[in-house]
């Protein structure tokens, strides 16, 4: 997975971005919301790809990603706030 997280970060900042662009404004609650589901909904079809390109199951599959979901409501918010610490230790907006 680390060669897929490579060439998808800068797509998946901008994805990120514009998710969270959409409820700039609201509550801090909702942006916490609008992080997480930018990480699900952009992760779990990369890593159900590369599951398949793997050689897994349906079966193998469906049971990683119900753990990979598990966790990734987890990371997606702090990965959220790693990225906006990076951006702004870059001096990036």
């Amino acid at each position: 997975m680390i060669p897929v997280m490579v060439i998808s970060a800068r797509p998946y900042g901008l994805w990120r971005d514009w998710v969270l662009n959409r409820v700039a404004g609201r509550t801090k609650f909702s942006r916490i919301i609008a992080d997480i589901t930018a990480f699900l909904v952009f992760h779990i079809p990369l890593y159900v790809a590369s599951l398949i390109v793997a050689g897994g199951s349906r079966s193998e599959i469906a049971t990683a990603v119900v753990g990979a979901v598990a966790a990734m409501l987890v990371m997606g918010r702090s990965f959220g706030i790693y990225l906006d610490s990076v951006r702004k230790w870059a001096g990036i907006s």
